[in-house]
């Protein structure tokens, strides 16, 4: 028997993001949480990003 190891995320917000979504794998299925809640019943998800900012970010290495 394999165990897997767990990978932990953590982030702290002064409110509950509006959306987050969470796919384990490529291809695999995924998680949406709105407003803190877990949204069942959704099949796709379309998420076109035109522009990602980042700022103060120190990248490892």
């Amino acid at each position: 028997m394999t165990i897997k190891k767990k990978f932990r995320l953590e982030h702290e917000f002064d409110e509950a993001p509006a959306l987050v979504f969470i796919q384990e794998k490529v291809g695999s299925g995924f998680r949406l949480y709105q407003d803190g809640k877990e949204v069942e019943g959704i099949r796709s998800i379309h998420i076109d990003a035109v522009e990602v900012t980042v700022e103060g970010y120190d990248a490892p290495g």
